[in-house]
């Protein structure tokens, strides 16, 4: 082996540390997960609760370590073509007028870290916030729908994973026609 005196200990103590952070967080999902497990609501009334939604904003929330002008995670891109992909296939004209405190809207978080030479792992998650009535007649805003996905491109690749936000898009369209249906 022809390594330099203490590369080695650096290398045990990152990779300790790393699995610390990883059990940590396990522990943590574990938890937290039991608590919020009651408040979610079933595939069906998610699709439900968009019922009669054909005016709501639309938010698009990137996160990233790459530059800002990185091909792909553009935010002004990113509000265009799902703009444009909710008229087309819902013939919804996102408001432009948005107060996310109490107007209706779907958000979509992507959050994407350049790591290494060439790898961009990523994650969108939608979700649809309106507001809804709670114990005695109180209101407030709260998610009633969501869905997400995880990737992983290389830096060639970015392109797709504005892609895969338009797909997640496609879902909630799908879900908002399918709302129709059930009531």
């Amino acid at each position: 082996m022809n390594q330099r005196p203490g590369s080695l200990v650096k290398q045990t103590a990152s990779y300790a540390l790393l699995t610390g952070i990883i059990a940590l967080s396990v522990v943590c999902t574990s938890i937290f997960a039991v608590e919020t497990a009651s408040a979610q609501m079933d595939l069906e009334d998610e699709i439900r609760s968009l019922t009669g939604h054909n005016n709501f904003g639309l938010v698009v929330d990137i996160e990233s370590n790459l530059p800002e002008d990185f091909d792909g995670l553009v935010n002004s891109k990113w509000r265009q073509r799902l703009g444009q992909r909710l008229r087309e296939r819902a013939g919804i004209v996102p408001t432009a007028d948005l107060d996310p405190t109490r107007d209706p809207h779907l958000y979509i978080h992507v959050n994407a870290m350049g790591v290494g030479d060439n790898l961009i792992p990523f994650s969108i998650e939608g979700s649809f916030v309106q507001m809804v009535q709670v114990d005695k007649g109180k209101r407030m805003m709260a998610v009633t729908w969501e869905s997400g996905l995880v990737g992983l491109v290389s830096r060639s690749e970015t392109p797709q994973i504005l892609d895969a936000g338009a797909g997640l898009v496609d879902q909630f369209v799908s879900d908002l026609k399918q709302s129709a249906l059930l009531n």
